[in-house]
């Protein structure tokens, strides 16, 4: 889709993974207590308003989308062609699932190229997503004396660093 310039679409991909995370530690914040029975309606409600309102979104994008693409349709019947080509079209039946769209027609390179990135992803974002709550579980122990808010903070900080180095590496 991008060929050469994918770099930058992926990258800001996973900024946006660190600016996601950083702003849901910033909403549950202030929920955060000691008691055993804490009152999480609150935040849950606020998460499923956000999940609607992304749904909508999508849902009016496709509207719109299927909209335009049948504008096009009645259009392009509406064209008067003078010259018909008498040569078969050989459309060749590949899935957009397939390895060999991602490998330039080749399967083997296309499996490789796909196990490789889907790994490093599970990894890349494993490692961000378990050490948080491993911070967030060190800085609670007894020995530091850390509140749950200067934890969150301190978690809040960590996404933020990791939104801040991704931009930086988009330059």
């Amino acid at each position: 889709m991008w060929n050469v310039n994918v770099a930058a679409p992926l990258s800001a991909a996973h900024v946006g993974y660190g600016v996601g995370a950083m702003s849901i530690n910033l909403l549950v914040r202030p929920f955060l207590t000691t008691e055993i029975k804490a009152n999480i309606f609150i935040p849950y409600s606020i998460t499923t308003v956000l999940c609607v309102l992304i749904a909508v979104g999508h849902i009016f994008f496709y509207y719109r989308t299927l909209k335009t693409r049948q504008q096009t349709s009645v259009v392009q019947q509406e064209v008067d062609y003078v010259v018909v080509s008498t040569e078969a079209v050989q459309n060749e039946n590949v899935s957009s699932y397939s390895p060999r769209t991602c490998g330039q027609g080749s399967f083997q390179y296309g499996l490789i190229s796909s196990i490789l990135f889907i790994s490093s992803i599970f990894f890349i974002l494993g490692n961000d997503t378990i050490f948080s709550k491993f911070f967030f579980t060190f800085l609670k122990f007894d020995r530091f004396k850390i509140s749950t808010g200067t934890a969150s903070w301190s978690i809040i900080l960590y996404w933020l660093l990791f939104s801040v180095r991704l931009i930086i590496i988009l330059q």
